[in-house]
């Protein structure tokens, strides 16, 4: 389990995302090409992760109708 959590955390396209939640490290992106503030904003070429505070995690971005509650 413990081993399933570390991967699922780091795959891109996975459970947890980094292009969808948002980075886990304030100000880097997940392939190291942008690492300090100056870069605030911007959406790197290589991995699409945008560059900002890792607490945007913590806000909804949207949500997901579903067919059965």
């Amino acid at each position: 389990m413990e081993r399933f959590f570390v991967l699922a955390f780091n795959a891109m396209d996975g459970l947890f995302c980094e292009r969808i939640l948002g980075r886990a490290k304030d100000w880097e992106c997940h392939g190291g090409k942008y690492k300090r503030v100056r870069h605030r904003g911007i959406v790197c070429e290589r991995c699409g992760v945008e560059v900002t505070e890792s607490r945007v995690r913590r806000h909804p971005m949207g949500f997901i109708k579903l067919a059965v509650p």
